[in-house]
């Protein structure tokens, strides 16, 4: 009997190893990362009018640090968290993302989502009323240290438009992310909530 339990207490750390392992080739590491700086933050309202905000009016908080959120925050960055993990790929968390990248219109570009990795996935606040105000797109810029020639993709987690209670990955226009040559990377939002960042997986 000892010889049995033995087997499958081996068999379940094996098993265990084996998820982890799977985990970190499209989820590598994100649990320990530190959060990003940022540097500049733009509001652009309806009218088109662009105000600058300082950057302490957004506030990044990424997984090691989910224990300072609020209880409702921290389970909502803990759930977008999850909800990666457990589809077991990018591929099937994200396939609005999936969508968007096979579109006719982005064909050209050759962007596979089986070829990307969560590198980086945060809470984003915004801090100032006025960001938050309907109509408003926030630009945020990032300071995530990428090459200039990297191609980056960014998604949210937001509330799903055909599930009710239901949250869902959906990808944030290529045209809306930007890559500047000091390594940081603009992102066009228009909202709170978890973002995460994806990068080409290293080979």
């Amino acid at each position: 009997m000892k010889k049995v339990l033995r087997a499958l207490s081996l068999a379940l750390v094996i098993a265990m190893l084996a998820v982890t392992a799977f985990a970190d080739s499209y989820v590598p590491s994100i649990q320990q990362k530190k959060a990003m700086g940022i540097k500049t933050v733009t509001a652009t309202l309806e009218d088109g009018t662009e105000v600058k905000h300082p950057a302490t009016d957004v506030v990044v908080t990424p997984l090691v640090d989910g224990e300072k959120l609020s209880e409702e925050d921290q389970k909502l960055l803990d759930e977008a968290y999850d909800s990666i993990l457990e589809a077991g790929s990018v591929r099937k968390a994200a396939p609005k993302l999936v969508e968007m990248l096979e579109d006719e219109e982005n064909k050209t570009l050759n962007l596979n989502v089986d070829d990307f990795v969560v590198r980086d996935l945060v809470l984003v606040q915004f801090v100032n009323e006025e960001l938050k105000k309907d109509g408003v797109k926030v630009t945020v810029q990032f300071e995530l240290n990428v090459d200039k020639d990297e191609d980056v993709l960014v998604m949210r987690y937001v509330p799903s438009e055909e599930e009710k209670d239901t949250y869902e990955w959906v990808p944030v226009a290529l045209d809306d992310v930007t890559v500047n040559a000091n390594g940081t990377v603009d992102v066009v939002l228009d909202g709170e909530g978890p973002v995460a960042f994806l990068v080409k997986a290293e080979k």
